[in-house]
């Protein structure tokens, strides 16, 4: 069926807050704009070690990671990334740790940060939609 492709900007979150608080400039973040695959068979944020070493991250755990071969390996988690996406004329961020893979894995956004973010991935036409357009954030249920 194909990949599905998304826009990622990817921002460290402690420089956020900095600029939230109005300690650093917008332009001192430490920022990478990139394309992401989409996969729903994942759980986080994947990032491959020159992006995660770009955005500054600092290692916060350890994860036993099961690739899409079978093969399992020990991979850093890392965090915190800002995770900012646009569908269309809508903007949906969520702040996550992420799994740091070797230099040449791809990045690929998973479904925990997908659902936070509230976003339909539509397979067939290979793209990623809002679940509520006409709402400025994400909707969840809580039970």
């Amino acid at each position: 069926m194909g990949e599905v492709k998304i826009l990622l900007s990817l921002i460290n979150a402690l420089d956020n807050e900095l600029i939230n608080a109005q300690l650093m400039q917008p332009e001192q973040a430490r920022r990478v704009d990139v394309e992401a695959v989409v996969d729903t068979g994942a759980r986080l944020l994947a990032l491959p070690t020159p992006i995660a070493g770009k955005l500054g991250l600092r290692n916060a755990d350890r994860a036993l990671v099961t690739l899409g071969d079978g093969s399992i390996h020990e991979m850093p988690i890392q965090g915190y990334v800002l995770v900012r996406v646009q569908v269309g004329n809508v903007v949906r961020e969520v702040v996550t740790s992420c799994l740091v893979g070797p230099a040449e894995s791809p990045v690929s956004l998973g479904q925990i940060p997908l659902e936070i973010m509230d976003l339909i991935v539509d397979c067939p036409r290979q793209r990623v939609t809002v679940s509520d357009p006409s709402t400025p954030m994400p909707h969840m249920t809580l039970y």
